[in-house]
């Protein structure tokens, strides 16, 4: 929230580093591993999705739509616990790091009181995807994947939570060897449940949701076990643990109700983007498109990675008194992820009838598909942009500006122009789906950007 006074920019705060590292080495050091922990994740979700794929079209249909309602749900409370990663690195900067520690602790708080809220959404699974317009098989195969995931929004949230802690402190590795666990269950669970190996029922695609739901229970206990480590006691006082504080969980709020708003209501409408527009043009459309997301997930999620490391950066940077060390890690982060999306382009444009043609379930849907990944691929660089700026907002606490603006560009540019694309076009209905949700990320993009170069942010006290 803006102050009457803008933060100090020169002196920093008694107890702070009195030579903070350079930013591209602290963002290297945060990123490689936040990334590889998002690779790690990417490459499970892409197994899921090959796996269920190998049961049939339905199903090659039905996995992106209900894992994308599934996160859609879970992200409202992911992106809230950002506001973990904000608080505990301006402690960390500011040398205070039992309060970096207490804000884990309210982070593992306040995800049970989201989960519970969450169960709620249980019932509505089925009418979400009739009212899609899903055939009766798709839409069966849908409603069970959801239900039994949402029993793992708990877990999921608060590793979450306590993986922003670790960010925030500059101890990203232990989120990354938690995920690679966890994944390595998850695959597993799959091969083992999905086909009914090992004396096991095949459960089809309700072996993938039950596989992930007991990969995030590991997750979470592995980054419990860590954070309760007595080297991790000693330094940042996370035991015994402290009770949920009404002033911290205020500040939690007013933090992370924007984030999470801005997170969820942007998975939220895309997953109706999914769901509700592209998936109701038809099973052909539908595979394609999972296809082509699928694929760009490869491009992104790197991004997101980078965009983590600078909100933690950015808020240790603050937390220490130090603005232009935040302004140069924005700045690095986006030459890093400009390089990768541009790799990645490449890429696509060379090989990308091989990939697409290598896991489409019939010739129809690959060679939609190949078109699709281009478009994908033409808004990588606008992607990139807004992850990474929309992390350096949330390391200064700029929370609100980009919630209110998501409303904006989510309900009018993705929903108004992908609807438009529907009735305004027929045999090109799912092409011109995909540039309405180009236009979304390219403002996104804009908007963020130009926010931080404002600098509104200065102004902000978290």
């Amino acid at each position: 929230m803006p102050c009457s006074s803008p933060v100090p920019a020169t002196d920093p705060p008694p107890n702070a580093p009195a030579d903070l590292p350079p930013p591209l080495r602290v963002l290297l050091r945060i990123a490689l591993p936040t990334i590889a922990a998002l690779a790690s994740r990417t490459v499970m979700s892409f197994a899921d999705f090959l796996m269920v794929s190998r049961l049939g079209v339905d199903e090659q249909a039905a996995i992106v739509p209900a894992t994308v309602v599934v996160f859609a749900v879970v992200s409202f409370g992911m992106g809230g616990m950002t506001a973990v990663s904000t608080l505990a690195s301006q402690a960390f900067g500011r040398g205070d790091r039992a309060d970096a520690g207490a804000w884990a602790w309210q982070g593992v708080w306040a995800s049970l009181a989201f989960a519970l809220a969450a169960l709620a959404f249980w019932p509505f699974a089925g009418p979400l995807f009739a009212a899609a317009g899903h055939t009766p098989e798709v839409e069966a195969l849908e409603t069970g994947y959801v239900q039994i995931a949402l029993l793992g929004v708990f877990p999921t949230v608060v590793a979450m939570a306590v993986s922003n802690f670790f960010t925030a402190v500059q101890r990203p590795a232990v989120t990354f060897w938690a995920t690679v666990v966890a994944n390595a269950l998850n695959i597993g669970g799959n091969w083992v449940l999905i086909y009914g190996n090992l004396g096991a029922p095949a459960l089809g695609m309700d072996g993938a949701a039950w596989a992930t739901t007991a990969a995030a229970f590991l997750q979470a206990a592995i980054l419990a076990g860590w954070m309760l480590r007595p080297r991790m006691r000693a330094a940042f006082a996370t035991w015994p643990a402290p009770g949920p504080s009404r002033p911290r969980l205020r500040r939690m709020v007013k933090l992370g109700v924007p984030a999470g708003l801005q997170s969820g209501l942007e998975f939220l409408v895309f997953g109706f983007f999914i769901v509700g527009l592209v998936s109701g043009l038809g099973t052909v459309p539908a595979a394609a498109s999972n296809i082509a997301f699928k694929f760009s997930e490869i491009a992104f999620m790197p991004c997101i990675g980078i965009g983590i490391a600078v909100t933690a950066v950015v808020g240790e940077s603050l937390g220490a008194g130090d603005r232009g060390r935040a302004r140069r890690a924005a700045a690095v982060a986006m030459r890093i992820a400009a390089a990768w999306v541009g790799f990645c382009g490449l890429l696509a444009f060379t090989a990308g009838p091989w990939i697409v043609g290598g896991v489409a379930a019939d010739a129809e849907v690959a060679a939609l598909g190949i078109v699709l990944l281009w478009i994908g691929v033409s808004f990588q660089w606008s992607d990139a942009v807004q992850f990474i700026y929309l992390g350096a907002l949330r390391g200064a606490g700029d929370n609100r500006f980009p919630a209110v603006f998501t409303a904006f560009s989510a309900t009018i540019v993705l929903l108004g122009g992908g609807w438009l694309a529907t009735v305004l076009f027929d045999a090109y209905a799912v092409h011109m789906a995909w540039v309405a949700l180009s236009a979304y990320v390219a403002a996104q993009a804009v908007a963020f950007w130009w926010r931080w170069r404002r600098g509104a942010w200065e102004r902000i006290e978290a």
